[in-house]
């Protein structure tokens, strides 16, 4: 930028500079000036207060304040600090951009999108969990050794400022988007948080897990993949099992309230259930995988990558063992299924989504059989088809409630004969798939007694014979 000749922007403005024909885009509401541009030049940033723009922009290794005036569709203004200020000018540039204007330095500048703030940010130091909610960001901050409840609300340039309680004070707090990091900010102190693995902060030893997972016989470690739900995220290693070629996830360790107060009697009293992390297989069982171990396919509705049905509890027994797996406990497969959610679904709650995370409805619906695992959208795990398409055996004995049911993520072996089964089918109506209602069926039952034969158990997410200790 070079020093042009101090005047009053006002008199600019007045007189015209820059051009005093028309503006074609007189007519444009003045909000289409608010927001953060960029160019590989630099940033211009805008802010509307009262009748005039404030804001920065950044050139040339300097970022300079600005302040100015909307004016038949130009705004114009000053840039830079007193004694070293120039005049600028700054028009809208279709579809989404501006075009700015100081002395004989020029650039065109397009809109930057307001960054999604949702998931889980760290230094190392300082944890800051944020999660959507109606227009606004709420979440969870971990500072010296605390927690605090935390509300955020976002502006037009994509920065955010908020508070949170301690000791009786509220203290504000200001979050500023810089690339792919946040700056954080609440009275003298700063600084600035990465995206991090949700997994990590929910549990601590969960990198220690993924090396123990690496040097396991038959997993072969594939990448780690990001997964969003229902306003959770979080970042899990991946895993290959080779003698069935099915993808797992290795499931952070954590603690979650199993069961529902409002559900039926099977599932209460609600309790709080902790869970060791492990390995889960991303799908249902697929037929393909079950030939690779049984060397056949019991079937109905045929397809390699369609689940494995008409499968008892015992043949599913017989399947793990062959293939060095084991059924989850009813703990883990509920604390797996939810993903982080306290909602009656994976996702929250409320039924308006589910026909995006579940193959469901049967005849009502038009689904007549079961579909291809991985049709629907993941939970916050990476975990498909959790509600629905076909029902999951877990290890444990039925009862008729969580009275004396464990609480550290093991399956109950005393009670009846019968064994539980969770998820749902793709004949079942809404309002039967919520992710706390257990099912129960004899263990060398290959179709649920009391239904038609085309509704099915089946075998549902593997897990290893062993949990991954943190």
């Amino acid at each position: 930028m070079h020093t042009t000749h101090r005047l009053c922007w006002l008199v600019a403005i007045a007189a015209g500079a820059l051009g005093a024909q028309e503006n074609p885009f007189n007519r444009v509401a003045a909000e289409s000036f608010r927001g953060r541009f960029a160019s590989a030049k630099g940033e211009v940033v805008l802010r509307k207060v009262g009748e005039r723009y404030e804001g920065t922009a950044s050139f040339l290794g300097q970022t300079l304040p600005l302040v100015g005036r909307l004016h038949e569709g130009v705004l114009r203004g000053l840039v830079g600090t007193e004694g070293e200020e120039f005049e600028f000018a700054c028009e809208l540039s279709p579809p989404e951009g501006i075009a700015f204007k100081a002395g004989t330095f020029s650039d065109t500048l397009k809109r930057v999108p307001k960054p999604d703030l949702v998931g889980f940010w760290t230094d190392g130091k300082v944890n800051l969990s944020l999660s959507a909610a109606r227009g606004s960001y709420t979440g969870t901050l971990q500072l010296n050794g605390q927690d605090f409840q935390l509300q955020a609300q976002q502006d037009e340039v994509g920065e955010a400022t908020g508070s949170f309680e301690s000791g009786g004070q509220r203290f504000e707090f200001s979050l500023s988007p810089e690339g792919d990091r946040l700056r954080f900010a609440t009275g003298a102190f700063k600084t600035v948080l990465a995206r991090g693995s949700e997994a990590a902060r929910v549990d601590p030893g969960y990198a220690s897990a993924v090396e123990q997972a690496k040097q396991l016989g038959g997993f072969r470690y594939l990448d780690t993949k990001r997964f969003e739900c229902g306003g959770n995220a979080f970042e899990l290693a991946r895993f290959q099992h080779a003698p069935t070629g099915l993808t797992f996830h290795l499931i952070p360790g954590g603690s979650y309230d199993r069961g529902s107060e409002s559900g039926d009697s099977d599932e209460k009293p609600v309790a709080r259930v902790s869970v060791r992390p492990f390995l889960l297989c991303a799908t249902e069982c697929t037929q393909s995988a079950w030939r690779n171990i049984k060397g056949d396919d019991p079937s109905r509705f045929k397809g390699a990558q369609r689940p494995v049905e008409l499968v008892s509890w015992e043949d599913a027994q017989s399947f793990c063992r062959k293939a060095g797996l084991r059924l989850p406990s009813e703990a883990e497969w509920e604390y797996a299924c939810r993903g982080g959610s306290a909602g009656g679904y994976c996702y929250g709650d409320g039924e308006g989504d589910l026909g995006r995370y579940a193959v469901y409805g049967g005849s009502n619906a038009g689904v007549s059989e079961t579909q291809a695992v991985g049709g629907k959208l993941p939970n916050a795990f990476g975990l498909y088809d959790v509600h629905g398409n076909v029902w999951e055996w877990c290890e444990d004995a039925y009862a008729d409630g969580y009275q004396g049911a464990p609480v550290d993520g093991s399956a109950r072996a005393a009670g009846a004969s019968r064994r539980v089964y969770r998820g749902g089918g793709w004949y079942l109506l809404r309002g039967l798939l919520p992710v706390s209602l257990p099912r129960q069926g004899e263990p060398g039952s290959r179709l649920n007694r009391g239904l038609p034969p085309r509704q099915v158990v089946t075998l549902g997410p593997l897990f290893l014979s062993y949990i991954c200790a943190a």
